[in-house]
């Protein structure tokens, strides 16, 4: 074996090894299972552990991890360590108090969702995330669909004391992905997720920082588009395909359409401004040759996009 292919075979594993502490997943970590059994000894077991901003903290060393009861495996709570600290960094005081704090939630999370099933609601999960009522629903955000939901929503909240201890946030779902990540309650873990599922998968939401009282038709006026969600990518496709046809007709010199669309949702209505930029210097794909962008708002209720325009850069 040649030293060359030998160095090759040492980078490599050294590479590895880099990419698997900085984003590997372990249901076991020595440093935080050994801490867990000394204070909390048969009670908590880890969900995953992630590496911490290595930049941020300069070092590899520092692990966020989501933690959950034995006897309860939805009462999650999430603890930051570092093995170059003693007792890892973490206060059990801390840990004590998010326990607790994890218990009354679920408590709260648990009593909800009987409350929401007790309306008629359908095909949701719910939890209770960073002071909100969290509840996400599995339909097509249809505006017949928006309304009910809220009027379902209301009154149940109007009827439970807990209500005016939290905000309210709401989120229409992709309907495809009912049951394929977690059940009826929605577990910390998720939320801790780094590939931005919640993101990419909410289509609208609402929020509102008080739970109780509910203004339902004002509130139905404040829906969102999320410009994250994955079905906006399918309208800027839809958008470029028409773009070209339009600007075939339009458009009286040579163009080429470019690659990075630019989007912003709309103020007044739910949907989203697309932009897709295009240049009459048809050999580049550089930003700096932009001429201007065929422009149209995708409007949501409406299920297409709108009149096309160019905007001068």
């Amino acid at each position: 074996m040649g030293w060359s292919l030998i160095i090759k075979i040492i980078i490599a594993l050294a590479i590895g090894s880099f990419l698997y502490s900085c984003f590997g997943k372990r249901k076991k970590t020595d440093g935080l299972e050994a801490w867990l059994d000394t204070h909390f000894k048969g009670q908590l077991y880890i969900v995953n552990t992630h590496t911490a901003d290595p930049i941020h903290h300069l070092s590899f060393k520092v692990k966020n991890s989501v933690v959950a009861r034995k006897d309860d495996s939805l009462l999650q709570i999430y603890i930051r360590w570092d093995k170059r600290q003693d007792d890892l960094g973490i206060s059990l005081e801390e840990v004590k108090t998010d326990l607790v704090k994890a218990e009354t939630e679920l408590a709260d999370a648990r009593s909800l969702l009987k409350l929401l099933k007790e309306t008629g609601l359908n095909s949701f999960s719910c939890s209770i995330r960073n002071g909100y009522l969290r509840i996400l629903i599995f339909e097509e955000p249809k505006p017949e669909n928006r309304l009910q939901c809220l009027e379902k929503i209301a009154p149940a909240l109007q009827n439970w004391p807990q209500a005016k201890d939290y905000g309210l946030a709401i989120d229409f779902m992709e309907p495809k992905t009912l049951n394929t990540e977690f059940g009826d309650i929605v577990p910390l873990e998720h939320w801790e997720r780094a590939d931005r599922w919640q993101l990419r998968n909410s289509i609208v939401y609402l929020r509102s920082e008080t739970a109780y009282p509910i203004a339902i038709k004002a509130m139905n006026e404040n829906w969102l588009f999320n410009t994250e969600s994955d079905r906006l990518l399918d309208w800027i496709e839809q958008a470029r395909v028409l773009s070209d046809t339009w600007a075939k007709d339009h458009l009286k010199k040579p163009y080429k359409l470019l690659s990075q669309a630019q989007y912003s949702a709309l103020d007044k209505q739910l949907g989203v401004e697309i932009q897709i930029p295009f240049s009459y210097s048809t050999n580049s794909e550089d930003s700096s040759s932009i001429d201007g962008y065929i422009t149209g708002n995708y409007l949501f209720d409406v299920g297409k996009l709108g009149p096309l325009k160019v905007v001068k850069e």
